[in-house]
């Protein structure tokens, strides 16, 4: 659970509902996400413009990378290779390839990107995108931008 304000990330037991003791990250973590596989949360730091990689087996944090201003959401592909995060106040979306932990080239999106969410189906990311009032595709295994739709109209498939 992300600690908003505290810099730290609060593990909870699902089973036992009981929360375990703050994990320490950046500044002001604002959303988490889960590797399909389960062994690693990825802490969006809006503050300090990084994620950090948290090892859930020994709820240790792991090297921040750094992204773009304003991390407030990331998706995982479904393989979970990838992980997207979404950059608020610098209108794009970085990838994080999470086998060697580095940030790959930010992918332009709409202005103020609020939302992120990953197709299981076809790996294509959507991000909302309040400031332009636009969806943005994004095929998970290309980093190159997409071009937005208007709400309403069939996005356009990046290739």
């Amino acid at each position: 659970m992300a600690n908003y304000g505290s810099a730290t990330v609060t593990p909870v037991n699902l089973a036992s509902r009981k929360a375990g003791n703050a994990i320490n990250v950046g500044a002001d973590p604002a959303a988490v996400a889960v590797t399909p596989n389960g062994r690693t949360v990825y802490v969006a730091d809006e503050g300090s413009g990084t994620v950090t990689p948290v090892d859930v087996a020994t709820d240790r944090p792991g090297q921040p990378v750094t992204v773009g201003a304003g991390p407030r959401a990331i998706a995982m592909t479904p393989g979970g290779r990838i992980a997207y995060v979404l950059n608020w106040a610098g209108g794009s979306v970085t990838p994080i390839d999470t086998v060697t932990g580095d940030a790959l080239a930010p992918i332009p999106v709409g202005s103020y990107p609020v939302a992120i969410a990953m197709s299981a189906r076809t790996g294509t990311a959507y991000v909302a995108n309040f400031g332009s009032d636009t969806v943005t595709p994004s095929r998970s295994r290309r980093t190159r931008r997409a071009v937005p739709s208007r709400p309403g109209t069939p996005p356009t498939r990046s290739r």
